[in-house]
C-alpha cells in the first residue's frame, strides 16, 4: 500500500543484472546463488546497489556434517535448475566481504525449519521412507522412470532429509553497501 509507482521488480541473471548503476535500494536473492559464479554474482549486487542500501540473501548451504563427497553428489543432480554448486557459509560470508560489502548480519537455521516442516506436515519422514526404497531397489525405479528421473528422485529425497538433520542448512545474510 502506498508504494504504487515507486517499485520496480527486475528479474535477471545474478552475474548480469538489469538495472544500471548505484539504483537499487534493496537487493533481494533467495535460493539462486548456488547456481551463479558467486564471487561475479556478488560484484553484480555490489554494482546495482546504492551507497547504504541493503540486502538480504537467502541460500540452503552444505553444513558441516556434510560430507565434501555428499555436497558433490548432490550438486551434480540436475534437479530442474541447471548445474548448481556446494558452498558453505564460509563461502558465501568471504564472498560477501570479499566485494566490498558489509555483512549486518548472519542467521544460520540449521537443521530447525527442516525439523518444523517434519512437525507440520510430516514430508521428511516420508521422504526418508522413499530414499529407503531407492536405495534399496534402484533398478526397479531406474526402469520404471529412467536414469535421470531416478537420480532427481533420491537427491530430492535426500535433501528434505539432510534439511531436517542438519546436514543442509539454510542462511540468511544481511548485507549493506557501504
Amino acid at each position: 500500500a502506498g508504494l504504487q509507482g515507486q517499485t520496480e521488480l527486475h528479474v535477471g541473471c545474478a552475474e548480469e543484472i538489469p538495472p544500471p548503476d548505484a539504483s537499487v535500494d534493496v537487493l533481494w536473492c533467495k535460493e539462486a546463488i548456488t547456481f551463479t559464479d558467486l564471487d561475479a554474482a556478488m560484484r553484480e549486487f555490489h554494482r546495482v546497489m546504492r551507497p547504504g542500501a541493503i540486502g538480504v540473501i537467502y541460500q540452503v548451504l552444505a553444513g558441516p556434517a556434510l560430507s565434501a563427497s555428499e555436497a558433490e553428489w548432490l550438486t551434480a543432480q540436475d534437479m530442474g535448475f541447471g548445474p548448481g554448486k556446494s558452498f558453505r557459509p564460509g563461502d558465501v560470508d568471504h564472498a560477501i566481504r570479499g566485494s566490498g560489502f558489509e555483512l549486518r548480519e548472519r542467521i544460520d537455521y540449521g537443521g530447525e525449519w527442516g525439523e518444523a516442516g517434519e512437525e507440520v506436515d510430516g514430508g521428511a519422514g516420508r521422504r526418508l521412507l522413499h530414499a529407503s526404497r531407492l536405495i534399496r531397489s534402484p533398478q526397479l525405479y531406474i526402469d520404471r522412470y529412467g536414469t535421470s528421473n531416478y537420480r532427481i528422485m533420491l537427491a530430492d529425497c535426500l535433501w528434505h532429509v539432510y534439511r531436517m538433520i542438519g546436514k543442509l542448512w539454510g542462511v540468511a545474510f544481511l548485507i549493506r553497501r557501504p
